[in-house]
C-alpha cells in the first residue's frame, strides 16, 4: 500500500516540477495544462509494468463517440481500478475530430483519469475550457483553396466551377 502511494507521489511531484512551456505543456485559454503523452510517460517511468491504462469504447455512431478509461495497480495479486476518466467527442466538431474523434476521444478519456488520479500539474482542463481552445482555433479551408502569393489563404470555393469563377 504504501508503496503505491511512493510511487504516485513521485510521479505526481514530477509533473508539477515541470515548467510552464512545450513540449511538456500546452497553453490552452491563459492556462498551462500538461500533456496526456508527458503525463502517461512519467506514470509508466514511476509505476512500469504494475499498472496499466484500459480503455473501452462505451459508445460509437456516425456522430458522436464514448470513451471510459481506467487505471489500475497491481495490489496483493490482483489489479485493482484506482481511477477513471470519460470523454465524449462530436465527429466533425473541431480538425481533429474530422477525422480523428474516437482516437482523441482515447486520449482525451486517459488524460481524465490521470487527472483523477492526481497526475494534472495543478490544472485541470474542463471539457468546457478544450472546447473553447478547441472551437475557436481557426477551421482549415475546405474545397478549392486560393492562396495568395505569400501562402496565405485568400479565399476557397466547393466547386472547380466557382472556383475558376473568381478570377
Amino acid at each position: 500500500g504504501h508503496k503505491m502511494i511512493d510511487l504516485l507521489n513521485n510521479a505526481i511531484a514530477e509533473i508539477d516540477a515541470l515548467e510552464d512551456k512545450a513540449p511538456h505543456k500546452v497553453l490552452l485559454g491563459k492556462k498551462w495544462y500538461t500533456t496526456v503523452p508527458t503525463r502517461i510517460n512519467i506514470f509508466r517511468k514511476h509505476f512500469g509494468l504494475n499498472a496499466k491504462i484500459l480503455t473501452d469504447v462505451s459508445f460509437v455512431d456516425n456522430t458522436r463517440v464514448e470513451v471510459h478509461a481506467s487505471i489500475q495497480v497491481i495490489r496483493d495479486g490482483s489489479w485493482e481500478t484506482i481511477a477513471t476518466g470519460l470523454a465524449e467527442e462530436y465527429r466533425g466538431q473541431g480538425m481533429v475530430n474530422k477525422t480523428s474523434a474516437l482516437e482523441n476521444c482515447e486520449t482525451s478519456s486517459i488524460g481524465r483519469a490521470l487527472a483523477n488520479l492526481g497526475m494534472h500539474g495543478g490544472e485541470y482542463a474542463s471539457s468546457f475550457e478544450v472546447d473553447n481552445a478547441k472551437n475557436n482555433k481557426e477551421e482549415a479551408p475546405s474545397g478549392y483553396v486560393i492562396k495568395g502569393s505569400k501562402g496565405s489563404v485568400i479565399g476557397n470555393s466547393p466547386t472547380p466551377d466557382t472556383f475558376f469563377a473568381q478570377f
